[in-house]
Order: C-alpha cells, then sequence, then structure tokens
C-alpha cells in the first residue's frame, strides 16, 4: 500500500546515484530537485509543488537516480512503489496524464537520442523501447545504469525474442565496467524490427501508463507510414477506453484522426473531429492549425464558402502570423475562382 511521509525543512528524499523503485507525490510543501547539467555542468534546481509527481525516471527504467530530492519546507508525500504507482494511476485519469507529462520531461533528453537511432516511421514495442535505452546508456559509457536496464528488461520480458541479445549486451557491458574498454557494437539489424511490427489488433489497452504511450505511439507511427485505417482503429480504441479526452495530452492524437480522414475522402467526419478539437481545446496554441486543417477538408469537400468563413477566422485571430498569412491568402484566392 501507498504510504504517507512528512518531512521537516531540509530533510533529504533521497541522493543522486540512489538506488530505488519508489515515486512520490507531493501532497503538501516544496521540494527541490537538483542535478548537474550534462552539456554545462551546471547545478540545476526546480522545485516541485503541490501534485506533481517525482522520482519517475529512475523507478521506471530502472536506473540509480540521476538527481538529489530535498525538502525546502515541512512537506508531505505518498510514496508508491512502481507496480503501485501503475495501479494507482490506470484508475486516476488526471494522475495519469500528469505521469505521462512528467515521463516526457524526465526522459525527454534520451528519448530523442534513442528516437535518433531508429526510422521516425518505426514503432518501437515496449521491449525494444528499453532494450534502445540500454543500448543507448552502453554505446555513451554509462555502464551501470546500462547494466541496470538490461537486468530489468531480462526481468520485465524474459520470454522477448531480444532476450540472447540483451544478456550479450550486459556482459559486453560488465566487462566494459572492468577494464575501461567498450568492445565493438553490432546494431541490431532492420530485421529485427520488421520481425517486432504491430499491428491494431495487437494492442490490448487496459488504462495503464504504459498502453496509453503505447497507443498514442503506435497511431502516430501508422499514420506517418500511410497506414491510415490502421491509425484510426487504434486512436478509436483509445477514445471508447474510458479514459479522459478532454486533456490536452490527447489534442495531437484527434488532430491525426483528423488528417487521416481527409487522407481518406471522408470529409463530413474529418470535420467533425476537427470541431470536437476546437471544442475541447479552445485555448491551444494548436487552434490556428486546427481551423486551417478544417478549412481545408471544406476545400476538398468542395465546400468553397465555409472554408472562405473558416480561412477568414483565421487571419482575424491575433497574433498575425504566417498561418494568419497563409489563410487570407488562401481565401483570396478562393474568392477569384
Amino acid at each position: 500500500m501507498p504510504n504517507l511521509r512528512k518531512y521537516n525543512s531540509g530533510s533529504i528524499i533521497y541522493f543522486d546515484k540512489d538506488v530505488s523503485d519508489e515515486i512520490y507525490l507531493l501532497r503538501a510543501g516544496r521540494v527541490a530537485i537538483k542535478y548537474i547539467a550534462e552539456d554545462t555542468g551546471e547545478e540545476i534546481s526546480k522545485i516541485a509543488r503541490p501534485g506533481e509527481i517525482f522520482g519517475l525516471k529512475s523507478a521506471i527504467i530502472g536506473v540509480p537516480r540521476g538527481e538529489t530530492a530535498i525538502s525546502v519546507e515541512s512537506s508531505e508525500l505518498i510514496v508508491f512503489t512502481t507496480k503501485e504507482f501503475e495501479s494507482f494511476a490506470s484508475n486516476n485519469s488526471e494522475i495519469l496524464f500528469k505521469t505521462l507529462r512528467a515521463l516526457s520531461n524526465q526522459l525527454r533528453n534520451i528519448g530523442i537520442k534513442v528516437n535518433n537511432l531508429l526510422s521516425n516511421n518505426t514503432v518501437i514495442p515496449p521491449d525494444m523501447g528499453m532494450f534502445k535505452i540500454g543500448e543507448y546508456f552502453l554505446t555513451t559509457k554509462k555502464y551501470n545504469q546500462a547494466i541496470q536496464v538490461f537486468e530489468r528488461f531480462i526481468k520485465s520480458y524474459p520470454e522477448s525474442s531480444l532476450v540472447n541479445e540483451v544478456k550479450r549486451y550486459m556482459e559486453i557491458a560488465k566487462k566494459a565496467k572492468e577494464t575501461g574498454v567498450l568492445d565493438k557494437i553490432t546494431p541490431l539489424d532492420s530485421s529485427a524490427k520488421k520481425n517486432n511490427h504491430i499491428t491494431a489488433d495487437d494492442i490490448t489497452f487496459d488504462g495503464t501508463i504504459s498502453s496509453v504511450m503505447n497507443a498514442i505511439y503506435l497511431a502516430e507511427n501508422m499514420y506517418n507510414r500511410g497506414e491510415l485505417t490502421e491509425a484510426l482503429k487504434v486512436i478509436e480504441k483509445l477514445l471508447i477506453s474510458g479514459v479522459n479526452t478532454t486533456n490536452d495530452l490527447f489534442e495531437k492524437v484527434l488532430i491525426i484522426k483528423a488528417k487521416a480522414l481527409v487522407k481518406l475522402k471522408k470529409f463530413d467526419e474529418a470535420i467533425s473531429t476537427y470541431k470536437e478539437i476546437i471544442d475541447k481545446f479552445p485555448n491551444s496554441k494548436q487552434i490556428k492549425l486546427s481551423l486551417f486543417g478544417m478549412a481545408t477538408a471544406f476545400i476538398e469537400k468542395g465546400d468553397k464558402n465555409n472554408a472562405i468563413m473558416v480561412l477568414r477566422k483565421i487571419a482575424s485571430m491575433p497574433p498575425f502570423d504566417e498561418i494568419s498569412q497563409k489563410a487570407q491568402e488562401v481565401a483570396n484566392k478562393l474568392n477569384l475562382t
């Protein structure tokens, strides 16, 4: 069961390099998260406030802490193990999406580098994703972290076709840790990626953090590959699952849905989806792009009048930017035809 812990001002919650599967939800007070920026060597300090989650990256991936957490005033924290947190988040949509945001931020630097190792149009199954994170740590000579990830992989995915490769990499990491010399690594070839191809029918969405992330990434990658019908199947599974779709994490998913419908020439459904996006996310920074997408659907449908109306609305919305300029130009061109 999760437990409540209280910390006085100045108390250390955990140190950099500690190993733990605990995840923290700040209930009251403030906590300073301090770490050293890898690129500059500068100490960075960020303040967590009530409702925020921290300790995710190291707990979920299974690597040592990369920061020190210090209570800067009397604080109360709800402390979860990874399994407890997964269960808790799956039944609480707001916590689930806070978790997805926090994971996205905390894994951003690793994620960018890992994604660069893979084709942008490749769907990354969970076991492949963990493998590539371990591979990233190994190739950047962070041997302790690599070993931790590979050990976690073997426990999490004992039946994976990648297990033998993971064991080989783990031995390379252990040897490099002892000798300081990293043996040549042969990257996993593209045939292994093809064997891990996933379709919409393979997805079992159960509302957990991992299944939400898998569904979102799968839909986006299918759309990028031109597998429009399959992308729509994944999105529909996600939308009917009961997860809170008013959260802004789903804006991009709905935009993908609308764009896929336009490409499939299902213009009325696309327009309806764009209206849903605009209604749910009226203050989004992407509002002009959604309106422009709607105008495009009207144009493709042959409804010039509604297209012009939407384009003029975009042009009238401050600030007058590149999208506004383009909308004005397209509206003027339609007026002349």
